[in-house]
């Protein structure tokens, strides 16, 4: 079989860095001024403790440790600008890891989307943090198994099957 180059992206040498550094400085800017007092409200209605019974029981619930992150960041909305800098950060790295998914198969402006729309989850007052760091886990967890440290990341070498110009992986 053939092999042949993978496609390389279109998108400019720095795009990722700075697409993330805007979605950051967008997110943290819109909370610190423009909705404040989303923060308040949220911070006002969570609970968390610094206790090992408390994390053991919020952690062994169904998606218990995004949800005992999210109430550990929570705890600091009582500053407006502090909350608007973890959830400018939360989705600055969402954003991070959906460019590194659909970079390699060249949707790199569909990588905007889970970050739309995680902002607009956010930005509802009963909308609980722990959303947004599952859906970080998950990407996390998924640039991290096709990357090269997983041992079957997509890697374009003579190791690999490429068809029609993408690579599959190591076969």
């Amino acid at each position: 079989m053939k092999q042949t180059p993978c496609k390389k992206s279109t998108a400019p040498r720095h795009f990722g860095l700075w697409s993330t550094l805007t979605v950051f400085l967008v997110a943290t800017l819109f909370f610190a001024l423009a909705y404040p007092h989303h923060l308040h409200y949220q911070e006002q209605y969570q609970l968390f403790l610094f206790d090992a019974s408390y994390a053991l029981d919020v952690i062994s619930l169904p998606g218990g440790l995004a949800d005992w992150l999210g109430r550990f960041c929570t705890q600091f909305f009582i500053y407006a600008w502090v909350g608007a800098v973890i959830i400018g950060l939360l989705l600055a790295a969402v954003h991070w890891f959906s460019l590194r998914l659909l970079g390699r198969s060249g949707l790199t402006l569909l990588s905007a989307l889970p970050t739309a729309l995680l902002g607009a989850y956010l930005m509802n007052e009963n909308a609980l943090l722990g959303a947004a760091w599952a859906v970080l886990i998950v990407l996390a967890v998924g640039a991290w198994l096709v990357s090269d440290q997983a041992g079957f990341g997509i890697l374009c070498d003579k190791k690999e099957r490429v068809i029609d110009g993408r690579c599959l992986g190591r076969g």
